[in-house]
């Protein structure tokens, strides 16, 4: 019988391998920020208390074997004091996202994939179904490595419709 309060035997859980493409469910974390003249409501954004900055706080729920049901979090930048930057980073991720989800190709610019492009709200998002590349970065606070996503996957990638299909991919970038 195993003593359930003996820590010195539990494993670390293993962080998923860099480079790895993805299935996942995207759900915002609600912030509670709003900011009408911008259109953000309904409270999806977080404010952070000493930078200022907004920002969407996500998790991400992986939808294919073998690390479906793991979670990653992730922010998706939506304004810094510092400048622009961090708020078209974010919109890059936003846009290739819906781009992800709805299986069309950076370069498709038709009405159709347009009008994909744009959402109601934030709310539009949360669920959203998409195909991600996992990386590892260092945390910032800890030092320890953790899996981070910055990069949604779009229909051109030639993993993109296997992995849409529920295939989970190791696979050079």
């Amino acid at each position: 019988m195993s003593n359930w309060f003996d820590f010195s035997v539990v494993e670390d859980v293993n962080l998923i391998p860099a480079n790895t493409i993805a299935k996942v469910r995207m759900e915002i974390k609600m912030g509670g920020y709003n900011d009408l003249e911008k259109g953000w409501s309904g409270g999806y954004v977080t404010k952070g208390t000493q930078s200022g900055s907004c920002y969407l706080d996500c998790v991400y729920t992986i939808l294919t074997p073998p690390y479906d049901d793991r979670k990653v979090f992730s922010k998706i930048g939506l304004h810094s004091e510092k400048g622009p930057k961090w708020e078209q980073m974010g919109k890059k991720f936003i846009k290739d996202a819906l781009s992800s989800h709805y299986g069309l190709k950076k370069s498709d610019k038709s009405d159709e994939a347009v009008a994909k492009q744009i959402i109601k709200g934030f709310h539009d998002l949360d669920g959203l179904i998409f195909v991600v590349l996992i990386n590892q970065s260092e945390n910032q606070e800890t030092g320890d490595m953790q899996n981070e996503i910055r990069t949604p996957v779009t229909a051109e990638h030639p993993q993109y419709s296997t992995i849409m299909n529920g295939k989970t991919s190791s696979v050079p970038w």
